[in-house]
């Protein structure tokens, strides 16, 4: 009974939470170098992945995305076996800000692909 409880709890609490920006290459490119604040990234990106204050006056937002997308045929009792497959894509975006001010962004992307038959 508790266990189930917790469970709808947990679900319900999901539900709750603000999914963070879909992060792709040319998301960083409205951000000037120089000119952004470290609020107004915020603000159009949502709430980071992770956020790192390396010194006193220097933060560091990163916002990441991962996707795993599995071979449907996979799904299937016996046939499965011979179909098993799937592809992972993981994406991770960073804003270097000193004394609030954006200095410098990265983006970074990695595909990986497992099995005979991965998605493409």
């Amino acid at each position: 009974m508790y266990k189930s409880l917790i469970a709808l709890m947990g679900i319900m609490l999901l539900g709750c939470t603000t999914p963070p920006a879909h992060v792709e290459r040319n998301v960083g490119d409205q951000f000037q170098e120089g000119k952004t604040t470290c609020d107004e990234v915020r603000s159009v990106m949502g709430k980071p992945t992770s956020e790192t204050d390396i010194a006193k006056d220097k933060t560091v937002l990163c916002y990441g995305n991962h996707e795993t997308e599995i071979n449907p045929a996979a799904m299937i009792p016996l046939v499965g076996l011979f179909f098993t497959g799937a592809k992972s894509e993981s994406r991770i975006l960073c804003f270097t800000f000193e004394n609030n001010v954006l200095t410098d962004k990265k983006y970074t992307s990695h595909t990986a692909r497992a099995g005979l038959n991965a998605p493409e």
